[in-house]
């Protein structure tokens, strides 16, 4: 039987498989872009805790390990913002509101991270100390956005990395110099090197989240 414009019908087990097929292909492209986001961190944290674990005493602006770091950390941001717009480009609706206010709030997050690292770094303590507790703090507040997204998210994966960026900053910080720096570095991008292969191989889609 065909309709009066002499289109074939249409086919209800045909437009259940093209979903399917368009769902599992959306959720392909965006365990793909997270387990890339988290690579990009993993990488960051290696990278930047790592050259100043080579030497903790190097506190000044001026030294090269504190420049590694900064630009690790930035071209992790600049990364996970860059992804998550690209992935985001092809989502519409109510997907595509919260992939935006989710941004924006670990944006907001980062700029006032900054602020706050500013004024601890006036307090008259030993640079060593002072960077650790900065640090400190602004991993604690990527644990916290972890665990809340995933829960809100119904995200066990996401909400996991949260609670161990969470335990490992507590111990790292209880340890403290110069072993913090080497903690982060290693369980801290180790953790989220697990986090991208456990998205990339065994999970189904969850929206984007930026993050580091």
């Amino acid at each position: 039987m065909q309709h009066e414009n002499g289109s074939a019908p249409l086919d209800p087990a045909a437009a259940l498989r093209l979903i399917d097929q368009q769902t599992t292909a959306v959720s392909t492209r965006a365990n793909n872009t997270q387990a890339l986001i988290y690579a990009v961190w993993g990488l960051a944290y290696l990278i930047g805790f790592g050259a100043l674990a080579l030497d903790p005493s190097a506190t000044t602006v001026y030294s090269w390990r504190i420049i590694v770091f900064g630009c690790a950390m930035v071209a992790g941001i600049a990364a996970s913002f860059g992804l998550g717009a690209r992935f985001g480009a092809g989502v519409r609706g109510p997907t595509r509101r919260a992939g935006i206010m989710i941004g924006l709030t670990w944006l907001l997050v980062f700029v006032a991270s900054g602020f706050i690292s500013q004024a601890i770094f006036q307090i008259d303590m030993a640079p060593a100390k002072a960077f650790m507790i900065v640090a400190g703090i602004s991993v604690l507040l990527v644990g916290a956005l972890y665990t809340a997204f995933g829960g809100m998210g119904n995200d066990i994966p996401f909400f996991l990395l949260g609670v161990w960026f969470l335990v490992v900053d507590a111990i790292a910080m209880l340890v403290g110099t110069p072993t913090y720096l080497t903690i982060m570095a290693l369980l801290g991008g180790g953790g989220f090197f697990v986090g991208a292969v456990i998205t990339k191989f065994t999970r189904s889609a969850t929206p984007i989240h930026s993050g580091r």
